[in-house]
């Protein structure tokens, strides 16, 4: 029978019970971007992050990247939201790339040291990856993170709310999408919106 003792999860218990607890707060926070468009009963940011990690292995695996690594990073990307919540690019507009960039950095880092250590540098190295985009998977994570959002305004749009809404999403993610793929599913996500088969 395996010690428990000799297991650094184990050693560590009530800090991977605070990680989950942290994560838990991410079903409670409805995302900003959609808040102050006025959708109803918009999503939370764990909703969000559940169907990029979902998109990440698919399209990881269609890409042959290292899908497991990508729904990693789908994962943590925004955990820090937990602390700070949904910012929008114009929320951190105003407080500073930089100084946000450091400050979402610092609680990452800091809520990362809650899990074990012997897996906690894998943590650190994923989540890198994924903010200085880094790796191929860093960066087509990142686009997925943008994509999944045009699912959604295309699914809020479908639900009624009105085009002009939502046309700032569309237009905020068109010229980041660079994978060849991911441009296809927004293209074709484009086609929806117009009335068009495809």
């Amino acid at each position: 029978m395996r010690n428990e003792n000799n297991n650094d999860g184990f050693k560590n218990m009530k800090k991977i019970i605070d990680f989950f607890k942290l994560a838990g707060k991410l079903k409670q926070i409805a995302r900003t971007g959609w808040v102050r468009r006025g959708v109803k009963n918009p999503e939370s940011v764990a909703e969000h992050t559940y169907r990029v990690a979902l998109m990440s292995a698919i399209i990881g695996d269609i890409l042959n990247l290292d899908s497991e690594k990508m729904m990693k990073m789908a994962l943590l990307h925004d955990l820090a939201e937990s602390i700070i919540g949904d910012k929008t690019p114009q929320d951190i507009n105003l407080i500073g790339t930089e100084q946000f960039r450091n400050r979402e950095n610092k609680i990452m880092n800091d809520i990362i040291s809650l899990l074990p250590e012997n897996i906690r540098e894998e943590y650190i190295r994923i989540w890198t990856e994924f903010r200085d985009e880094s790796s191929e998977e860093g960066r087509v994570v990142r686009e997925i993170d943008k994509l999944e959002m045009i699912f959604q305004a295309l699914e809020y749009e479908q639900e009624g709310t009105s085009p002009e809404l939502l046309n700032e999403f569309w237009d905020s993610v068109k010229s980041k999408i660079k994978t060849p793929l991911i441009k296809k599913f927004y293209d074709n996500l484009e086609k929806i919106r117009k009335g068009y088969e495809i």
